[in-house]
C-alpha cells in the first residue's frame, strides 16, 4: 500500500486502520507519507522520496530507504540524507526513475 501525505489523508488513513492490521500489507511511505503512518502505528517498511519532508524518527525506523534520483542526476534531498549521517549504497539506495517520486512509489509497488 503506498502512502502519501494528501488532501484528508488523516481521515483515510484511519478508515483504513482495520484493513492494515487484518492483510498487513507492505507499507510504502512516500517522504512524509512515511510519518503519517508512524502517527497512527504503523511502521513503513519502505519509504521513498526526496527525504525533504521527513523526521528524525521517519528515518530511523528500520524502513528501507530508497532515495529517489531523476535520470539526469538530480537528486533533491542527498543533503539532508548527508545531513543523517547516511551513506548512498550502505543505508539507503537509490531509485533512478522519471517522475514524481509518488509516480516511483507505484512503479515499486507494481514490481
Amino acid at each position: 500500500m503506498v502512502v502519501v501525505r494528501g488532501h484528508d489523508y488523516q481521515t483515510d488513513l484511519k478508515a483504513l486502520k482495520p484493513y492494515l492490521r487484518e492483510y498487513e500489507p507492505v507499507l510504502i511511505g512516500v517522504d512524509g507519507g512515511a510519518d503519517a503512518l508512524l502517527d497512527i502505528g504503523f511502521t513503513p517498511d519502505i519509504i521513498i522520496g526526496d527525504f525533504d519532508s521527513l523526521t528524525d524518527e521517519a528515518v530511523h525506523c528500520g524502513a528501507e530507504l530508497l532515495h529517489h534520483v531523476h535520470p539526469d542526476g538530480r537528486a533533491p534531498g542527498r543533503e539532508n540524507l548527508e545531513a543523517w549521517g547516511l551513506v548512498a549504497g550502505v543505508d539507503y539506495q537509490e531509485f533512478v526513475a522519471e517522475g514524481m517520486s509518488e509516480d516511483v512509489a507505484m512503479l515499486l509497488a507494481w514490481e
